[in-house]
């Protein structure tokens, strides 16, 4: 390529033409070409259900004509609230083919996040899926259309539900402990939170201690800092070993455990328990005496404040062999 100054980059170009001739047509021509040119090749899979090219095409043209009937024109503006599923993508080439716009929104957003989608765009239809219906089922829409999921699966998605329950009371996975007083001799404090699997699958159930603060004197742990987006600091203590120090370290022991770490399919349960013990003789008479004036004066120096107050988080996953 000779050299011009007003291109100076040309000159390295080497065998590179100096423009390129583009596609004169839009997203949909595209797919409708190599349709014509490939009709039987797979252009999608999804969990085992595969769409020819012809198949693909015959979807976005029956979403088109449908879209059509809402009276969906050219530069209207149709809001998509989809995950990776075959309907997104029968939908934007649909909409393309009119000749509509996209406004294209994560499916995760918030109800507020999706109305405000739709008012900077003033977009009148809505296209999003059963799992995010109960998010936009109230927002003041012309067109709301929901697809299922599932529709396009050619294999059982094996459900997954885990409650937790603290009594009869439901909850999250989050446990906070609060104990206003602990002196030697005190009834045992326990707490028991209940988490029920009423999944297809077999559940595994961990849990994490996140933060601690004995009379005054906080812990947080590396994990705990990490739910809260922070990066570990020096001399923070793992879940772990803040377990092993409040188990050990008090005449009065903090202890933590599971009733099972594997929830069986369907109704399967697991107890989170955490208790509080300090005996009236801890075998320790030093330590009785200092922690018990160390309790004494911390109600009476902070009465609003419990002397012992934990936060912890249960982790349940599917079980590898599910």
């Amino acid at each position: 390529i000779k050299y011009d100054k007003e291109k100076p980059w040309l000159q390295y170009y080497d065998r590179m033409p100096e423009h390129l001739n583009y596609y004169n047509g839009s997203m949909y021509d595209i797919v409708n070409d190599v349709k014509h040119k490939y009709p039987s090749s797979d252009a999608l899979e999804y969990f085992g259900t595969k769409y020819t090219y012809q198949e693909m095409l015959d979807k976005i043209d029956l979403v088109a004509i449908s879209l059509k009937k809402l009276n969906v024109v050219e530069n209207e503006c149709v809001t998509i609230c989809m995950p990776n599923i075959p309907e997104v993508v029968f939908t934007i080439y649909a909409v393309n083919k009119i000749g509509a716009i996209c406004n294209i929104i994560h499916p995760i957003s918030t109800s507020n996040e999706i109305e405000e989608a739709l008012k900077e765009t003033n977009s009148e239809i809505l296209i999003t899926t059963d799992v995010t219906y109960d998010k936009v089922k109230d927002l003041k829409i012309d067109h709301l259309i929901v697809c299922e999921v599932s529709n396009s699966m050619d294999v059982h998605i094996k459900s997954w539900n885990i409650d937790f329950q603290d009594g009869n009371t439901p909850v999250n996975e989050t446990v906070n402990v609060y104990v206003d007083n602990v002196y030697p001799g005190m009834t045992t404090y326990t707490k028991d939170i209940d988490a029920y699997n009423y999944s297809e699958v077999s559940a595994n159930v961990s849990f994490k201690l996140l933060q601690a603060t004995v009379m005054g004197t906080t812990y947080i742990t590396e994990e705990g800092r990490q739910e809260n987006g922070q990066s570990p600091q020096q001399g923070d203590l793992t879940s772990a070993q803040l377990v092993t120090k409040l188990a050990s370290d008090y005449p009065f022991s903090i202890t933590f455990s599971l009733s099972t770490i594997i929830m069986a399919p369907e109704n399967g349960t697991s107890t989170f328990t955490t208790t509080i013990a300090w005996p009236y003789e801890s075998g320790d008479d030093d330590a009785d005496t200092y922690w018990g004036m160390q309790a004494y004066d911390f109600r009476n120096n902070h009465p609003s404040d419990p002397c012992i107050s934990l936060i912890a988080k249960i982790y349940i996953t599917q079980a590898n062999n599910s």
